[in-house]
């Protein structure tokens, strides 16, 4: 007979100890992303698994609440899960169906139930890993271009020209998620950089960038594993990334950027977010409205490329995999690793918005 375990954090303790009595299984706080991870390998054969906590879309919350952690793919898929024959696993969060059961189901080919959903996930009925591969040159059509989003462009080039001026020289950026290259390619052609190096976990996404960069000695290109940045310690000036952040392993990749930039080093994200619309938000949601609508009227081969993309059915996989996150999710995560940094929202639209976050160390 397995394991029957019961992960929870304080605030569903209560709701914990009916499902233990209920299943009869052992209760186990979860504290720290390093202390489940541990609880879990060195644990006998588990018949069942139920975790009850705060989640975001890509995970259950565990650690303080100043300090939030979550378990990333990359960690999921590494992990050695000591599962009995017939095994089972439960998640008792609002946004469990989203990503979290589809991946565990897969991963560990168990049946996964997400509780608040009512569903129950198999490995035979959850959507195949999808990564940028196969859309690789739809997105490079669509975004041949980078300055065509005016305001994520004009953010991204301001707060490296405040860097150049506070340092007296043109910064070298590496990119993180760095797609078909254009944004540093853009960036050099314009002066704003001294060079880069761009990132990519999609193999067909920096095949793309070296081909059509091809001979530009300042850009390099190559793909990321599992979150490490192939540079020594304190040896990078800026990195970025730009409409990006979603897809990766946050705190692996967040101590990777401490790790390597220099001690006036900057960190710049810009992405989207999930977002409802509020009243408070009414008044931006209108501006954003107005701006899209004179963007895509003004640049038609830039709106018909973006709906070919966006209406690919590739494309509509590989985001049903990598669903957007939570505003909240961003804002906790990166005002918690970086203290001293800026969050903002840029633009606002009826189910998402557009955040940016810079951060220099000093």
């Amino acid at each position: 007979m397995g394991l029957k375990l019961i992960s929870y954090t304080e605030k569903y303790a209560e709701q914990a100890r009916a499902v233990a009595e209920r299943v009869g299984g052992e209760l186990v706080l979860l504290e720290s992303v390093d202390g489940l991870l541990k609880r879990l390998e060195q644990a006998e054969e588990i018949e069942q698994w139920h975790v009850l906590a705060d989640a975001g879309v890509y995970g259950f919350i565990c650690g303080a609440d100043d300090y939030p952690e979550v378990v990333g793919r990359q960690q999921w898929l590494d992990l050695k899960l000591p599962l009995a024959e017939g095994a089972t696993i439960a998640l008792y969060h609002d946004y469990a169906d989203r990503w979290l059961a589809p991946l565990l189901a897969r991963t560990f080919e168990v049946p996964v139930e997400a509780v608040q959903q009512s569903r129950v996930f198999t490995a035979e009925q959850s959507h195949t890993d999808q990564s940028y591969d196969s859309s690789a040159a739809l997105y490079d059509a669509a975004f041949e271009d980078l300055k065509v989003r005016d305001i994520e462009w004009n953010y991204v080039v301001e707060k490296l020209e405040q860097w150049t001026e506070c340092h007296g020289r043109l910064p070298r950026i590496v990119e993180v998620g760095c797609g078909n290259g254009q944004m540093v390619r853009q960036l050099l052609d314009e002066g704003v950089i001294a060079g880069a190096i761009g990132l990519d976990a999609s193999l067909g996404m920096v095949k793309a960038a070296q081909a059509r960069h091809k001979g530009v000695a300042d850009l390099k290109f190559t793909q990321i594993e599992k979150s490490h940045l192939p540079f020594e310690n304190g040896t990078v000036d800026v990195v970025i990334s730009f409409m990006s952040y979603r897809y990766l392993d946050w705190d692996p990749l967040a101590r990777e950027i401490r790790r390597v930039l220099i001690p006036v080093g900057m960190f710049l994200v810009v992405d989207m977010a999930e977002t409802e619309l509020s009243e408070e938000d009414r008044p931006l949601y209108e501006v954003t409205k107005k701006r899209t609508a004179e963007l895509h009227a003004g640049n038609p081969a830039f709106a018909a490329n973006l709906k070919a993309l966006v209406e690919h059915p590739e494309w509509k996989a590989m985001l049903e995999f990598h669903p957007k996150r939570l505003a909240w999710e961003y804002e906790s995560f990166l005002t918690s690793r970086f203290t001293e940094g800026e969050w903002q929202r840029l633009y606002v639209c009826y189910d998402h918005s557009l955040f940016s976050f810079h951060v220099v160390l000093g």
